[in-house]
């Protein structure tokens, strides 16, 4: 089975405009630990008004607990579906995951077309934030 990208640092992978009180979440580790290949995840309960706010790494962290089950029941569609709307916001690493659901057939059905049109998405947001560093 294929692994999702960037597990191992979707929680430390966040753009410098985040709310200080979000920085402060997804940098906490006591005695959250799940895994040491995972790091610290915040809970639902924290992440969940940023979300609502509209916070694009808020709503991918939502995703990731979902699909791993970190906190919450492991849940495929759920997680797809908050990669989605991560996607909407511009994430690339949600329009990877999506890519990804949808060509394992993980909480959505198998389509490699439209993983294909995810995976070219990821790649087309991720050369724009690279140029946009230059």
């Amino acid at each position: 089975m294929s692994e999702k990208f960037g597990y191992s640092r979707c929680v430390r992978a966040y753009p410098p405009e985040l709310p200080d009180r979000l920085y402060e979440i997804l940098d906490s580790a006591e005695g959250r630990e799940v895994a040491p290949e995972f790091g610290s995840y915040p809970t639902m309960d924290e992440l969940l008004p940023f979300a609502n706010e509209g916070i694009t790494e808020a709503i991918y962290n939502i995703g990731v607990m979902y699909d791993l089950g970190h906190g919450i029941a492991q849940d495929h569609k759920e997680a797809f579906n908050w990669y989605s709307e991560a996607a909407k916001h511009g994430a690339p690493k949600a329009m990877f995951n999506c890519g990804v659901c949808y060509e394992l057939g993980e909480g959505v059905k198998k389509d490699f077309e439209m993983a294909m049109n995810c995976y070219r998405d990821a790649a087309k947001e991720y050369e724009e934030e690279c140029l946009e560093l230059r």
